[in-house]
């Protein structure tokens, strides 16, 4: 996460869009709002009332309605991203 508080990699960002719950990249603007998650102690990653949440096979990530599900637990790193193989993360 960036200090603006956006997720990024180089030029690009999630970007929460007006089609909520899908998340996407686009060119980083730096302005906020679509752009700006926020990360909380219970490894939240939220937009409004909305978490961050990755589907059941690990294939879709979307905004949904905070409810404290193991899909919407995340543990941030500075660990650069790294794809397995087989086209997991780890």
């Amino acid at each position: 996460m960036s200090k603006n508080f956006e997720f990024r990699r180089d030029d690009f960002c999630f970007d929460s869009g007006y089609d909520i719950p899908q998340i996407s990249l686009g060119r980083c603007h730096s302005q906020g709002g679509n752009q700006h998650f926020e990360y909380n102690d219970d490894n939240e990653i939220k937009q409004n009332s909305n978490c961050m949440t990755i589907s059941e096979d690990g294939k879709k990530i979307t905004m949904e309605k905070c409810t404290g599900s193991e899909y919407q637990k995340w543990v941030m790193s500075r660990k650069p991203f790294v794809p397995q193989k087989n086209g997991a993360a780890r």
